[in-house]
């Protein structure tokens, strides 16, 4: 439970985080682009993960 609720707060702070710097596009693709590298991570290790159960 406590775990679901950290990462709601991470998503709500990086959206927060891409809002606050959509003027500057240069920062938007780079959030944008770490963002994507982040939640491939987190697929790939949840890949990972249930493959070697």
């Amino acid at each position: 439970m406590h775990k679901n609720n950290t990462m709601v707060s991470s998503f709500q702070d990086i959206e927060s985080e891409i809002s606050f710097k959509k003027a500057n596009d240069l920062a938007s693709d780079a959030i944008v682009k770490n963002f994507c590298i982040f939640v491939k991570s987190i697929v790939n290790f949840g890949y990972y993960f249930h493959a070697s159960e």
